[in-house]
């Protein structure tokens, strides 16, 4: 279960993985970028401070959503990206044409803020049980 002060981690197919994002907010509401109302997700930022520091890019939704365990010898799953918040630009980022796989076609949208339906939710809904180990 996911607490405020927590850093997770997105890995998207379209930007690759971006850490050390920080959990702000647990169980709050958000229409996703499909229209769609999630009444339970996580929220986490990247630093604001740091210009550089994005949680990701256009093309990443339903994404996995992790956290390094063990001294970041494993992954724990924590949910999946539902949507974006905060734009920001993505020069000094290291996002570019070149990393974005889609790059050629358009140019990269970043993001600081992300929205995440936490795993718990979704096993829940989906009355659905993780197998660990085989």
């Amino acid at each position: 279960m996911a607490s405020k002060g927590d850093y997770v981690c997105e890995d998207g197919a379209n930007g690759g993985v971006h850490s050390q994002l920080k959990i702000t907010q647990t169980d709050v509401g958000v229409t996703g970028a499909n229209g769609q109302w999630r009444p339970i997700t996580d929220h986490a930022v990247a630093d604001l401070n740091d210009k550089t520091a994005i949680a990701g890019v256009n093309g990443d939704s339903g994404s996995p959503i992790f956290a390094g365990v063990n001294n970041f010898t494993a992954d724990e799953a924590r949910g999946t990206l539902t949507t974006f918040d905060n734009t920001v630009s993505c020069d000094n980022t290291g996002e570019s044409r070149d990393t974005i796989t889609d790059g050629d076609q358009r140019d990269a949208w970043c993001f600081n803020d992300v929205y995440y339906v936490p795993i718990r939710q979704t096993l829940a809904d989906m009355n659905w049980t993780l197998v660990t180990s085989s």
